[in-house]
């Protein structure tokens, strides 16, 4: 009898703690939903991502890194649309309306990012003043749970759901924050990832201050004091003529661009000497229009419309009697 009470005490306890068992998890949370999770590597060899696993988790895999472009682009002279809210939804006519007449969207297989960086849709590398907003265009293949990657410079990584999408053309907004480079990507449960973007942060107002440079022309040679000429195989006279590019700033340029006449041949030139003040030298006997391009150390790109001419320089040479020598 103590046997067969004993047994039932043990099963009226196994069945108390199956019971509370059962109680505590049906009151347990639910386990919370994240976004995908980053490894340090990619998921192959060969750079390329997987898809998402069985159970429709995203991956954990990084998109596809690009090279990071070797110079930074300038900051967009381009107006946001403001008219069109987060998530907004736009056909493949109206995104490419946005980026002007003939310029439709290059549509590709997949998922796809765009930003518009001077007017237009871009997938190329693209520049924002610190604090700078634009829009965002995402191509989503199928419908799916998509996701916002971005990495930046200091190597933090975000991710942000968008929530699940349906097919079709939705609008986004980024708003540029932390200079530098950053990397931003979209991830769909079904797709994949979409391409990379580059984006380029540059610190306020610090891409529109233009070095401080001047471009000279040189007639007088100032080693000797003298004015060279010669002549050509068309009997015109031509003459040594120099252009520089010099200035407290002149450190602190990569390179120097010319662009000559379409007579010259090379019809363009490059210098990356600071040391001779990006000299040029030409033989000639004409003005003409000279589009010049300076590239920053830091990656910054400033045009120049310069327009090459010298004969005051010869006139001012000849009314302070400075020898004019005839070589070759």
């Amino acid at each position: 009898m103590k046997l067969k009470s004993s047994a039932s005490i043990y099963v009226a306890l196994a069945f108390a703690l199956i019971f509370s068992a059962s109680v505590c998890a049906a009151e347990a949370p639910s386990a919370l939903t994240f976004g995908p999770e980053l490894e340090t590597g990619f998921d192959s060899s060969d750079g390329s991502t997987g898809g998402p696993s069985s159970s429709g988790v995203p991956t954990s895999s990084r998109p596809y890194t690009s090279s990071q472009p070797g110079l930074a682009p300038s900051a967009s002279s381009g107006e946001a649309l403001a008219s069109l809210s987060e998530g907004a939804t736009l056909s493949y006519s109206e995104a490419s309306t946005i980026s002007g007449e003939g310029r439709a969207l290059a549509v590709m297989p997949g998922l796809q990012a765009f930003i518009l960086y001077n007017g237009a849709w871009s997938m190329d590398a693209s520049g924002f003043w610190l604090g700078q907003r634009t829009n965002l265009l995402v191509k989503n293949d199928r419908e799916q749970r998509l996701w916002s990657y971005e990495r930046f410079p200091n190597g933090r990584e975000e991710w942000i759901s968008l929530g699940y999408v349906a097919e079709g053309y939705i609008n986004g907004w980024y708003e540029a924050i932390d200079p530098g480079w950053h990397q931003l990507a979209v991830y769909g449960d079904r797709s994949g990832w979409s391409n990379l973007l580059w984006i380029y942060v540059w610190p306020q107002g610090s891409s529109g201050l233009k070095p401080d440079i001047s471009i000279v022309t040189q007639a007088v040679d100032p080693a000797t004091n003298r004015v060279y000429y010669s002549y050509n195989s068309y009997g015109r006279q031509v003459f040594r003529i120099k252009v520089l590019v010099t200035g407290p700033d002149k450190y602190n340029v990569r390179s120097v661009h010319y662009q000559l006449h379409p007579t010259f041949s090379p019809s363009e030139y490059t210098s990356r000497d600071p040391n001779n003040d990006f000299e040029l030298e030409l033989w000639t006997w004409g003005a003409f229009d000279m589009p010049i391009t300076v590239t920053m150390r830091d990656g910054r790109i400033f045009e120049y419309d310069y327009y090459f001419t010298f004969g005051d320089l010869l006139r001012e040479a000849q009314r302070r009697g400075v020898p004019f020598v005839r070589v070759r």
